[in-house]
C-alpha cells in the first residue's frame, strides 16, 4: 500500500499544475480496492487547513471532497469512522477541523469530556470550555 503527502492531494483537487496533477492521477488511477492509497490523519488535518487558507474552500465542499474520498475503495484513510464522524462535525460548525477530529479520536478511545480553552472548540459535544 502506498501513501500520499498532503502536497499529492493538493495537487489533485485544485489542479493547478497541470504535470504534477497527471503524475497524481496516475497514482490514483493505479490504486485499487487491494491496494488503495492510504492518508493519515496528519496529511488529512494539512489537506483541509491548505485548502481554507489559501484556496478559500469553505467547511461543506471541503467535507464533501473528504467524504466522496472515503466512497472509493482505492482510497484508504487511517480510521474512516473517526474521520467520517470529524467531517460531520466540522461541516455544520465554526471549530477547526482539527478540533472536530480531536474530539472524534478522544470519543472514540472513549475519553471524554475533551478540555479546551477554545470558543469554538467548546461547542462540540464532547469538548468542555474551561474559563
Amino acid at each position: 500500500m502506498s501513501a500520499v503527502d498532503t502536497n499529492v492531494l493538493v495537487r489533485f483537487h485544485v489542479r493547478d499544475d497541470e504535470e504534477q496533477y497527471q503524475q497524481v492521477k496516475n497514482i490514483f488511477a493505479s490504486a485499487t480496492s487491494a491496494d488503495p492509497v492510504f492518508i493519515n490523519f496528519v496529511v488529512l488535518i494539512e489537506w483541509v487547513w491548505v485548502l481554507k487558507k489559501f484556496y478559500k474552500v469553505d467547511n461543506k465542499r471541503i467535507a464533501a471532497l473528504t467524504l466522496s474520498m472515503l466512497q472509493s475503495t482505492e482510497i484508504e484513510f487511517e480510521n474512516d469512522s473517526i474521520v467520517t464522524n470529524a467531517l460531520r462535525l466540522f461541516e455544520n460548525s465554526s471549530a477547526d477541523f482539527v478540533d472536530c477530529l480531536i474530539c472524534e479520536v478522544n470519543a472514540h478511545q472513549g475519553k471524554s469530556p475533551t478540555y479546551t480553552f477554545d470558543k469554538k472548540a467548546s461547542k462540540l459535544k464532547g469538548m468542555k470550555l474551561l474559563k
